[in-house]
């Protein structure tokens, strides 16, 4: 009796997740790289020699206008020669005074001429790589060299007041990896404690 009322309850669980809209569980303010523009995806799987874009974006903000925004950014790989950054690209009527000409390390302070219009992804920086093999790359956000909040996260601009933007969570915590597959350690879980109720 015990084993079915356990199951019952990973089932209901299970099923209530299902039934709670998308929106509902959006978080606003958050920050990330995606392998597309509506910043559904964090998975990067290159070809090799062929270039593939990743986005910077700003998710469900919070705020109706974006007047600007500011982050860090770091890219590490075993094989640093293996992978070229091959396009840097701001919204339109952007002034950047941050550091970003190096592709592993550096950070964005951006102010724009015209505002960026909220919506449920907001694309703040267009990168293009090229990989010549499969390397494993792991990419970071954080604040920028000077931030503007004394919270160590990266911040936008919103008609005079500055909004913190948390950091997108992914498998691996909030980084996000080139050619490595999540681990999906939450599945694994519920997998195990639904396989220990037939023991």
């Amino acid at each position: 009796m015990k084993k079915m009322m356990c199951l019952l309850a990973v089932i209901l669980l299970t099923g209530s997740l299902v039934l709670i809209p998308a929106s509902a569980l959006a978080q606003v303010d958050e920050i990330g790289f995606y392998a597309e523009p509506g910043a559904s995806s964090h998975a990067f799987f290159n070809t090799p020699n062929v270039p593939f874009p990743v986005y910077v974006v700003l998710t469900n903000p919070s705020s109706l206008l974006v007047w600007g925004f500011e982050f860090g950014y770091e890219v590490t790989t075993g094989e640093p020669d293996a992978l070229f950054r091959l396009q840097n690209a701001l919204p339109p009527q952007a002034v950047d005074l941050g550091d970003n000409t190096e592709w592993a390390q550096g950070d964005y302070v951006v102010g724009l001429a015209t505002p960026l219009i909220a919506a449920e992804a907001i694309v703040l920086v267009t990168w293009q790589f090229m990989a010549t093999g499969y390397e494993v790359a792991y990419l970071n956000l954080g604040p920028s060299d000077i931030p503007s909040l004394p919270f160590d996260l990266p911040a936008y601009e919103a008609g005079g007041t500055i909004v913190p933007m948390t950091l997108a969570p992914t498998c691996w915590g909030t980084e996000v990896r080139f050619n490595e597959h999540c681990p999906l350690p939450v599945e694994e879980q519920v997998f195990g404690a639904v396989k220990a109720l037939y023991r």
